[in-house]
This record gives C-alpha cells, sequence and structure tokens, in this order.
C-alpha cells in the first residue's frame, strides 16, 4: 500500500529525502520515523487516485503531530541595554524603600515624639503651682498665721494633682 511505502520514505527526526532542511508541521509515526504533514496529503491524493484507497486514520494510530519551533524574537541590544537600566532603577527603588526606615532621623522628629510627654508635665506642675498660689493668696482673708495658708496651698496643690491625673487617665483612654 501507498502508506507503507511513505512510512519506509520517511527519515527519523529532522533529516527529510526531498526537501532537505524543510519546515513545517510532521507527523512522528510510531517507529520513531517523522514526515511532513506536506508529504502525508500528497500520498492521500495518489491513493485516492490509484483507488486503493486504506484508512489513513489506521495509518496514523499511535503518531502525533508536531509543530517546529521559531527562530525567536530578534534581540535588540538598544532594548536590551534599556530593560538593563531600567531593573537596576526599580531595584534601588525597592531598596531605598527597604531602608527608609532605618535612615537617621535628626533632632526635630525626636523632639517632635517628645512634646506630647513633656506638654503634660509642663501642664501638671503649672496647674500645681497656680492653685497654691491661689490658696494661699485666697486664704490670707481668712487665716492670717503663714503655716496655715501654705496647708490649705498644699492641700490645693494636691487636689489639682488629682484632678490633672485623672484627667490625663480620661484622655489616654479614649
Amino acid at each position: 500500500c501507498g502508506w507503507c511505502r511513505l512510512a519506509a520514505r520517511g527519515q527519523s527526526m529532522n533529516a527529510h529525502p526531498h526537501r532537505p532542511g524543510a519546515g513545517g508541521p510532521r507527523v512522528y509515526l510510531n517507529g520513531g520515523r517523522e514526515l511532513l504533514v506536506e508529504d502525508l496529503k500528497e500520498a492521500y491524493e495518489a491513493e485516492r487516485r490509484s483507488g486503493e484507497c486504506t484508512s489513513l486514520a489506521a495509518f496514523l494510530v499511535g503518531s502525533r503531530l508536531g509543530f517546529p519551533r521559531g527562530p525567536g524574537p530578534e534581540v535588540n541590544q538598544e532594548l536590551e541595554e534599556r530593560r538593563k537600566y531600567l531593573r537596576m532603577r526599580q531595584e534601588e527603588r525597592a531598596y531605598r524603600g527597604m531602608v527608609n526606615d532605618v535612615a537617621k532621623k535628626d533632632g526635630n522628629e525626636k523632639v517632635a515624639k517628645l512634646l506630647p510627654s513633656l506638654s503634660i508635665g509642663a501642664n501638671v506642675l503649672v496647674a500645681m503651682f497656680t492653685g497654691f498660689m491661689i490658696a494661699y493668696v485666697g486664704t490670707s482673708a481668712i487665716f492670717e498665721e503663714t503655716h496655715k495658708r501654705i496647708a490649705s496651698g498644699l492641700v490645693t496643690m494636691i487636689l489639682m494633682l488629682l484632678i490633672e491625673m485623672v484627667l490625663f487617665i480620661v484622655k489616654e483612654t479614649k
């Protein structure tokens, strides 16, 4: 049959008797031989014309179809250099992003972090001093002795300390 002659004519893997170096889709037969699809079409037409057409499906059982790989894209040196440059810049940006927090902070940032704590402490001290002075001067009409006026100032100062402490706790729990 024509299929047998075609299979016998097929070569192993990359050589082909009629078209040296010919590319295109190939049929890889069970026996390790390969045929160009064009040759398979020609043989099929010849079989049909001769009238002794046997089953193409039976001939191709267990075979597989393969396509040659193209030469691949042409590499442009200018674009390749640009790609390398852009990759390098991207890596530098990523590195700077990773070490950004590690960089030394200047003194203004440290003071800015301490400012809320300092203002709370200063507020407590000013409130205590103000409470003491108001009580000391305010009780001068009631008490003539200095030690009684100092005692009333100290009691007021302790009350102001307690009030400031409660305000601080309420503010921090929010």
